[in-house]
């Protein structure tokens, strides 16, 4: 069940926009939030009340609960970020 929500999930978000280079390896829960122009590689789980700002960069293997991500951020490969600001136009 919890598969299939999140696969709704991800679907409404790509038909605002939002690019998820592997829909079946991402997890975004309900409570995320997306900006414009938002690419989300693989591997990637975003939780909580996470948001994430216009032209948003996420690398794979990202791990983002309660963050808030300013626009034209790049997250590297990895990053976990808990309950944190990232600030705009940070790498």
């Amino acid at each position: 069940v919890g598969r299939i929500l999140n696969q709704r999930v991800i679907h409404r978000w790509a038909q605002q926009g939002v690019r998820f280079l592997s829909p079946e390896t991402t997890w975004v829960e309900a409570s995320v939030t997306f900006g414009r122009e938002v690419v989300v590689f693989p591997q990637v789980h975003l939780r909580g009340q996470t948001s994430i700002g216009d032209e948003v960069i996420v690398e794979p293997q990202c791990f983002l609960t309660h963050a808030e991500i300013a626009a034209r951020v790049h997250l590297k490969v990895g990053c976990v970020i808990d309950s944190a600001y990232v600030g705009e136009g940070s790498k």
